[in-house]
């Protein structure tokens, strides 16, 4: 009987150890609020929809939000339209007047880019 409880306590450490590593190792799903919802998904308040999503009060469905020029970005997916993140802010894929440049290709309107002041002009 004592050899027969062993394999039991053996069987359930093994289904112990099997659950936990399949545990979720998202950080948004271990701060207590439970595991993010993807876009598309039912959700309620904007916390409960992943990375940037907002939570659409009329659908009450998680929408992928982009950020806007000059915004905070991680990267390109992460802004709107025609912009690239660059140093961690959302731009326009060439640059602007006035703006920093190294080559002429990075400057927008067929402008040049200045090689002494190494702005766009």
């Amino acid at each position: 009987m004592i050899s027969n409880s062993g394999g039991i306590v053996l069987l359930v450490l093994l289904g112990i150890f099997t659950i936990s590593c399949d545990a979720q190792t998202d950080p948004q799903a271990m701060s207590g609020k439970g595991r993010c919802h993807h876009d598309g998904h039912w959700c309620q308040y904007d916390w409960q929809c992943c990375g940037r999503m907002k939570c659409d009060a009329r659908m009450n469905k998680c929408r992928k939000q982009c950020a806007g020029k000059n915004d905070w970005c991680n990267s390109n997916s992460d802004c709107c339209g025609p912009m690239d993140c660059r140093r961690n802010r959302c731009k326009n894929k060439c640059e602007s007047f006035g703006e920093s440049c190294e080559k002429d290709w990075q400057c927008c309107y067929g402008m040049k880019c200045n090689p002494w002041k190494r702005q766009c002009q």
